[in-house]
C-alpha cells in the first residue's frame, strides 16, 4: 500500500524534474528566438515586430528564471524564501506584478503594430516602424518598472492574525483590491483578449483587402498585356 510519505516523495521529485525541464527548455527556446530574430542572415531584423518578439523572449526568460525556481522550492521542498527574507519578499512581488504584464503589453502592442503594418494607408503604416517600436518598448518597460514601486514599498513579512501564519503580503486593502480585481482580471484577461480579438480581426481584413488589390492589379496587367499583343 502506498503511504502518504511515498506520495509526497513522488510529488517532490516530479515537481523538481518538471520544473527543471521547463526551465531548461523554455530558456533555450527563448534564447533561440532571440538569435533568430537578431540574425543578419534573415530579414526579421528589419521588421518592427521582430523587436517586440525579442523583448517578449527576454521578458519570458527573466520570468522563468525567477518564477520556476521559486515554485520548485516552495512546492517541492516546502521552502518559501518570501517569508524568510524581506528583500526577496519585496523583490518577488515586484517581479510578479511587472514581468507577466509587461509581456502581455508587448504582445498587445505587437498585435496593434501588425494592424498598422498591413494597412493600405501610408499614414497608418508609418506608425509601424523600427523607431516607433523602440519607443513603445521603452515606454512599456519604464511604465511597468514604475508599477512595481508600490509593491516594493508596501509589501512586508507579517503574521496573519486569523491563521497565525507568516506570509509576505501588502497588508494594504487598497493595493490588495487593485491587485486581485483590476490587475489579475482586467489586465490579465479582459483587456489583452479584447485587443487580440479586435486587432486580429482588423489585421485579417487588411490582409484580405491587400490580396484583393493584388489580384485586381494582376488582372489589370494581364488585360493590358493582352491588348498590347493584339494591337
Amino acid at each position: 500500500m502506498v503511504s502518504v510519505a511515498h506520495l509526497r516523495s513522488a510529488g517532490l521529485y516530479l515537481s523538481l524534474i518538471v520544473g527543471c525541464l521547463i526551465l531548461v527548455l523554455g530558456t533555450a527556446g527563448n534564447i533561440l528566438s532571440i538569435l533568430i530574430f537578431t540574425s543578419r542572415k534573415t530579414t526579421f531584423r528589419t521588421s518592427p515586430c521582430s523587436l517586440y518578439f525579442i523583448a517578449i523572449a527576454i521578458v519570458n526568460t527573466l520570468h522563468m528564471l525567477h518564477g520556476l525556481p521559486y515554485r520548485v522550492l516552495s512546492g517541492g521542498f516546502g521552502i518559501d524564501p518570501a517569508v524568510s527574507s524581506l528583500v526577496f519578499c519585496k523583490l518577488r512581488q515586484g517581479l510578479v506584478s511587472s514581468l507577466p504584464f509587461m509581456r502581455n503589453t508587448l504582445s498587445c502592442i505587437a498585435t496593434i503594430s501588425q494592424f498598422f503594418a498591413t494597412s493600405r494607408h501610408a499614414h497608418y503604416r508609418r506608425k509601424s516602424t523600427l523607431t516607433t517600436a523602440r519607443l513603445y518598448i521603452t515606454i512599456c518597460i519604464v511604465f511597468w518598472i514604475l508599477h512595481t514601486l508600490p509593491y516594493l514599498i508596501l509589501y512586508k513579512i507579517d503574521i496573519t492574525p486569523i491563521t497565525n501564519t507568516t506570509r509576505c503580503d501588502a497588508f494594504n486593502k487598497h493595493l490588495s483590491y487593485y491587485t486581485s480585481w483590476f490587475l489579475y482580471n482586467v489586465l490579465t484577461f479582459i483587456l489583452p483578449i479584447g485587443i487580440f480579438i479586435v486587432f486580429g480581426y482588423l489585421t485579417l481584413q487588411n490582409v484580405r483587402r491587400l490580396g484583393n488589390d493584388l489580384n485586381q492589379s494582376q488582372k489589370r496587367q494581364n488585360i493590358e498585356r493582352h491588348i498590347s499583343l493584339v494591337s
